[in-house]
């Protein structure tokens, strides 16, 4: 077989697995497992993160919507994910409070790595569970392997 042509189908087939995982994921804390180690830490986080922002701001409408979030502070130390995401949200005019009320949202995450160069951004706001994949692009860049899927 063609190498051009294993390699469409070797892409969909990660995605494809990458997907399942997006409908059976639920955590109750924030999570970041990918490797603090991994070539590209640092860019391949704050990619994610403001991805997700984007997403966030096309179904919730800034100044308008309150999340809860509580990351420990000694997280935030590491995990760029969690940090940039806060960080953005609160510049975009959101408001993120580590103390809930019947105002806000709860906001989780979960960021995973579930092959060598495929990510995983599951987000849980409120009732609605957010997924997409990724792939590792040149450059410690991502770019989407599926649109956004939604479970409400």
């Amino acid at each position: 077989m063609n190498k051009n042509k294993i390699i469409p189908v070797l892409v969909m087939a990660i995605g494809l697995s990458s997907l399942t995982a997006c409908v059976t994921a639920r955590q109750q804390e924030n999570v970041n497992l990918i490797d603090l180690t991994a070539d590209g830490y640092y860019k391949i986080n704050e990619a994610l993160s403001e991805d997700t922002v984007k997403m966030i701001e096309k179904n919730f409408p800034p100044a308008h919507t309150k999340f809860f979030n509580r990351i420990p502070t000694e997280q935030l130390k590491t995990d760029v994910y969690g940090a940039t995401l806060v960080k953005s949200l609160r510049k975009k005019g959101y408001a993120v409070s580590a103390v809930a009320d019947d105002e806000y949202r709860y906001l989780r995450y979960t960021v995973s790595q579930p092959n060598v160069d495929t990510y995983q951004v599951v987000l849980n706001i409120g009732n609605e569970q957010f997924c997409r994949s990724y792939i590792k692009h040149k450059g410690n860049t991502v770019v989407p392997l599926s649109s956004w899927t939604v479970r409400r």
